[in-house]
C-alpha cells in the first residue's frame, strides 16, 4: 500500500508514540536519512488499529530565539500533515497490548525526493502472546 499524507485527529491515535530517528541538523549527513529502527507502541484503549502514523518534531536551538514545533496529531495543524501507513489487516487491540516492529527508510533510487519505507510489526497481548504480524 502507498502511504497517505493526511490530517489525523488526535482522538484517532490509540497508542503511545515512539521516536524512530533523532537527527542533529547541524551535524547529520545525507547518509543518516537512510535508516532502520525498532519501535514499540503501547495500546491505550480497546479499539481497532487500521494504520500506523508517522510525523516529525523539529527544534532549532542554535539561534537567538529557539523554534520548536511538531507535526503530530496532538499539535497545531501544519501543511506537512501526517503520514498514514494503512495496514493490510485491521488489528483488534486491547488496552495494554503492544505493537512492536521494525521500520526501514531509504531514499528512492529513481527519485531521491521519494522514500521507500518497509514496515514489519507484531501485535502482542500484555503477556507477549502474538495476536498478529505482518
Amino acid at each position: 500500500h502507498e502511504p497517505l499524507v493526511d490530517f489525523v485527529e488526535e482522538t484517532a491515535v490509540i497508542t503511545s508514540s515512539c521516536c524512530i530517528l533523532d537527527l542533529d541538523l547541524r551535524t547529520c549527513t545525507i547518509k543518516d536519512t537512510d535508516f532502520a529502527a525498532r519501535f514499540k507502541l503501547f495500546v491505550k484503549r480497546k479499539d481497532f488499529c487500521h494504520a500506523l502514523v508517522g510525523w516529525f518534531d523539529v527544534s532549532f536551538n542554535a539561534c537567538h530565539v529557539p523554534v520548536t514545533f511538531t507535526t503530530a496529531p496532538s499539535g497545531k495543524t501544519t501543511h506537512w500533515k501526517q503520514t498514514v501507513f494503512y495496514l493490510e489487516n485491521v488489528m483488534r487491540c486491547h488496552k495494554t497490548d503492544m505493537i512492536a516492529g521494525l521500520i526501514a527508510v531509504r531514499k528512492n533510487a529513481k527519485n531521491p525526493r521519494d522514500l521507500d519505507v518497509k514496515l514489519q510489526y507484531q501485535h502482542c497481548d500484555s503477556a507477549g502472546k502474538s495476536r498478529a504480524q505482518a
